[in-house]
């Protein structure tokens, strides 16, 4: 009888029924994949994170193309000259207005505007595999701009007073036509800056001369209706015309009675020489006569010249305030020209002939490097509340 499959004395199975038993499953590759990953964890977490980030970049990220502009805002104040270019592009600004056009840039009016040129949205939203670089065209207004802002990207040269705009697309014509048109409504934008700012400055001015312009105007109108009233250009000339006129005859007659008088010592009265300087004295009478009806008819007229003085004060005050203001405003206009501001474009933009993002090998290896560094940093904490427990 045979003695296979059967215990020997032992208890022990027999060798040929240890050959002919099927081999144990334990759990297959499943199972040997666990055992390395506990064994190895850092290795297996390494790779997994090589393999994805490997898949990414090299099958599924959409590659880019960027076009670049910069441009500088200048003022028209005057510089001293240090060479032709400086002349040629203005005196520097502040960082303010850097940062303010960079701001718009930025913003969701920038945004909206370029939407509605270019339809950023329909392009942002065309069917990719990477879902990283897609938004959907119903996509919420904050979406969008969040999803712009990572296309439009603005960095200020501080040093240099300047502004960098990059601007990300998919194709290079977008690219291109985009960063062109954030050159032009930033030009826009400085303008209306400017346009304001110089209405600003020349308000205040404007309204100095205006008001010292009606006020001459009136002076001139009295004085000119005065001279109307009375038929006489100057009221106070012709008053000391006539005062002049009087004083004038007075010497004269005195001047006749005197010759008369020393004629008679050794002249008959009645000498051709006596009737003749009588005749004249009575002539030079006969004019005092005649201007002193004219004073008598002008018994006002001191109050006439009064009146007209006074308007002849208030005109020349008028017109003095007239050219102060007149100062005044050039002086606001020359001030709100310097310190007008334009664009001054250093790089138009470009249009690109090959992607550069993603820079899929550096971008690989930097997502190893930080994929290495968080893990670290998550064991070290682990260790740490380990230790804290006393596990």
């Amino acid at each position: 009888m045979s003695t296979a499959g059967k215990s020997d004395e032992h208890g022990a199975p027999n060798d040929d029924r240890l050959l002919l038993a099927p081999p144990q499953n334990r759990g297959g590759l499943w199972h040997t994949v666990r055992q390395a990953a506990a064994r190895r964890p850092f290795v297996t977490y390494m790779l997994i994170v090589s393999l994805l980030a490997g898949l990414y970049y090299g099958v599924i990220a959409t590659p880019q193309y960027v076009s670049e502009a910069r441009f500088a805002i200048r003022s028209r104040e005057v510089v001293a000259p240090t060479g032709i270019l400086a002349n040629l592009m203005g005196a520097p600004t502040s960082l303010t207005d850097i940062t303010a056009v960079a701001d718009y840039i930025r913003s969701p009016e920038m945004a909206a505007t370029l939407d509605r040129r270019h339809d950023l949205r329909e392009l942002f939203s065309e069917p990719r595999i990477d879902p990283f670089q897609t938004i959907s065209r119903s996509a919420s207004d904050e979406d969008y701009l969040a999803f712009y802002r990572r296309h439009v990207i603005v960095k200020l040269d501080r040093e240099a007073s300047t502004v960098i705009v990059q601007v990300k697309s998919f194709t290079p014509e977008s690219a291109h036509v985009t960063a062109r048109s954030i050159l032009d409504l930033t030009e826009g934008f400085v303008n209306d800056l400017s346009k304001n700012m110089r209405e600003d400055t020349l308000a205040s001015a404007e309204g100095e001369l205006e008001k010292a312009q009606a006020q001459a105007d009136e002076a001139r109108v009295a004085v000119a209706n005065f001279r109307g009233q009375r038929s006489d250009l100057d009221p106070a000339a012709s008053g000391a015309i006539l005062v002049g006129g009087m004083g004038e005859l007075a010497a004269a007659a005195a001047q006749v009675r005197g010759e008369i008088a020393s004629l008679l010592t050794y002249s008959r009265p009645d000498a051709p020489a006596v009737r003749q300087l009588r005749a004249r004295l009575n002539a030079i009478n006969a004019d005092m006569a005649s201007l002193r009806a004219q004073q008598g008819a002008g018994a006002g007229l001191p109050q006439e010249v009064t009146a007209f003085e006074t308007l002849q004060v208030e005109r020349t005050n008028a017109e003095r305030k007239l050219a102060t203001a007149e100062a005044a405003f050039d002086q606001a206009r020359a001030t709100a020209e310097q310190r007008e501001k334009f664009v001054a474009r250093i790089v138009s933009p470009n249009l690109p002939d090959t992607p550069t993002s993603p820079r899929r090998w550096l971008e690989f290896l930097t997502a190893i490097v930080f994929a290495a560094a968080g893990y670290v940093l998550a064991a070290l904490t682990v260790a740490a509340v380990r230790d804290h427990r006393g596990i």
